[in-house]
């Protein structure tokens, strides 16, 4: 990468496909430095900003020879890894960006920071071939293979690096009788039925990357393209916005989400596993696991064309980023009730 003046968590966990952040008219992939201080955010003019948390201001601008879509640091703050629109996954040293390491051809991938992983995985011979990466290096350091039919279509990555939690892509059953709800049934219960008779199931996998051994659970329940995969105690929640987020109880038991925001762009869960996090534009809905009502904050939405949420960001003092296509970045201050928009260039 080469400077043009002087001088990354999106949800880590999840499966990250190029097409599906890739910023189609602003910012895109982003990440924030383990210190607080630094987010980095990548825009479709493939720029990388450095961004000051503290005044919100641009203090650096990188040029990328291709549209940054994903950004992550390593847990100490040492790397940078950037995803392009190319498949091209790339370790920089953040202190100078230089490169270290470089992977090509990932379209779909899960990181954890905490335990040093990166997690890649293709389709192969109907199931799935999945590489386990030393995010320091950039090795290769086991390779995984789900058996037939078992292909993924998202995944997330345990805390440790361990497992991998996924879903596979939906497949047709005789086993359902094809119907659709009566007028009588409203809201979740008629996304619920919606589910249990569309004539479409899935399976839901643990896979021990130490191990080398794949668990199935066939479900009526099947979904693509979720925003967070992640396990909450022994709970694990499949998030993306709409009607189709659920979670997957110690029980073996689906239970579909509410989110009580049909229209939202993004949703993960948050760090301490408290709340599920939406954002809809420049608004940010906080809503319990536990249930009950959720907190809304935001920004006036931008005139003309919509704006979407890519994502969010953690400070240490407790404040939210959400960062948006729009080219801004949303502060979210809860312990104050308000929210302030700040435009990045």
């Amino acid at each position: 990468m080469k400077r043009i003046a002087a001088a990354i968590a999106l949800s880590a966990s999840l499966a990250l496909p190029a097409a599906a952040n890739l910023p189609t008219g602003g910012l895109g992939g982003f990440s924030l430095s383990p210190d607080g201080t630094t987010l980095l955010a990548g825009g479709d003019n493939r720029v990388i900003y450095m961004i000051d948390t503290a005044t919100m201001e641009v203090k650096d601008r990188i040029w990328s020879p291709t549209m940054p879509v994903w950004i992550d640091h390593s847990a100490d703050g040492s790397l940078v890894y950037v995803l392009d629109s190319d498949d091209l996954l790339t370790a920089y040293a953040a202190a100078d960006m230089s490169k270290k390491w470089e992977i090509q051809r990932v379209r779909d991938m899960a990181f954890r920071p905490e335990a040093q992983r990166i997690v890649i995985w293709k389709g192969v011979s109907g199931g799935s071939e999945i590489a386990v990466i030393d995010a320091a290096t950039g090795g290769q350091v086991k390779t995984v293979t789900t058996p037939e039919p078992l292909a993924i279509e998202s995944a997330g990555l345990s805390d440790d690096g361990t497992t991998l939690l996924a879903i596979t892509r939906q497949q047709k059953t005789e086993d359902e009788t094809k119907e659709k709800p009566g007028d009588d049934v409203k809201g979740l219960e008629k996304e619920i039925f919606r589910k249990k008779h569309d004539g479409y199931v899935s399976s839901l996998l643990k896979i021990d990357l130490e191990a080398g051994t794949t668990e199935a659970l066939p479900s009526w329940y099947s979904a693509s393209n979720f925003d967070d995969i992640r396990a909450v105690g022994e709970q694990v929640f499949y998030l993306k916005p709409g009607s189709d987020p659920m979670v997957l109880g110690a029980d073996g038991e689906v239970t579909m989400l509410d989110l009580q925001r049909t229209n939202g762009d993004y949703v993960e869960i948050s760090p301490d596993g408290s709340e599920m996090v939406a954002g809809d534009g420049g608004k940010v809905s906080f809503i319990p696991v536990t249930g009950g009502a959720p907190l809304t904050l935001g920004v006036e939405d931008l005139p003309g064309w919509f704006e979407k949420t890519q994502g969010f960001e953690y400070l240490p003092d407790g404040k939210v980023l959400a960062v948006t296509d729009g080219w801004r970045i949303v502060v979210i201050d809860r312990a104050a009730g308000t929210a302030t928009a700040y435009p990045v260039y």
